[in-house]
């Protein structure tokens, strides 16, 4: 029985590894998208001001997941050494757009470095070489209390989803992993006392 349960395990996680490297394909076929709308007044012409305005109110995703979609598009044109490893999940989306202003230069040997390397070392290899690597991340700050137990479980998790997402990960991205699988789990969940507070238009819940 123990033996059939972590063969499941060993199943479930080379499935989410392999889910996790997809996300490669799709972010850069959605960026390649992206980056065809962007161009010319294509925009304007769909009704929309701003990518921050289609970001929200077309696509219902934060600008952020748009202006990263397009950065890792951007990154692949006229790259195909980078775009073929970002397709097969070699590459993360992140690697790639952490390599962009340099990959150019020398697009095998980045390309390579990018395969190896975790996030932050390669961020310092860009540094190094003279370039400040893109920021990924804009947000808000969030502080809570934690008992060592709860500290643990949070630790695990974050290092389990690491490791699904490739290795390398930064932090955020893991809180994000998290927070999806979460809401795929619970999406229809709400508080009690929230969903206690409720009322419709003629006044009762």
């Amino acid at each position: 029985m123990a033996r059939k349960a972590s063969a499941d395990v060993a199943h479930l996680h080379d499935a989410l590894v392999a889910v996790a490297k997809a996300e490669g394909a799709l972010d850069l076929a959605f960026g390649e998208g992206l980056v065809l709308l962007l161009t010319g007044d294509r925009l304007v012409r769909a009704g929309y001001a701003t990518e921050r305005d289609y970001a929200r109110e077309r696509l219902g995703v934060p600008p952020k997941t748009v202006q990263n979609a397009v950065a890792l598009a951007r990154a692949c044109m006229g790259r195909p050494l980078l775009r073929k490893a970002v397709v097969a999940g070699v590459v993360s989306p992140c690697k790639a757009r952490v390599i962009a202003r340099l990959v150019a230069e020398n697009e095998p040997a980045w390309t390579a470095l990018a395969m190896t390397s975790t996030v932050r070392e390669l961020e310092k290899s860009v540094r190094a070489a003279g370039k400040e690597p893109p920021d990924e991340f804009e947000g808000e700050s969030l502080s809570m209390r934690m008992t060592p137990a709860q500290q643990d479980v949070l630790d695990r998790a974050l290092k389990l989803a690491d490791e699904v997402e490739g290795g390398g990960t930064a932090r955020w991205q893991c809180y994000e992993a998290l927070a999806q699988e979460w809401l795929s789990e619970h999406g229809e969940w709400a508080p009690e006392e929230e969903a206690e507070g409720v009322r419709g238009p003629g006044g009762e819940g």
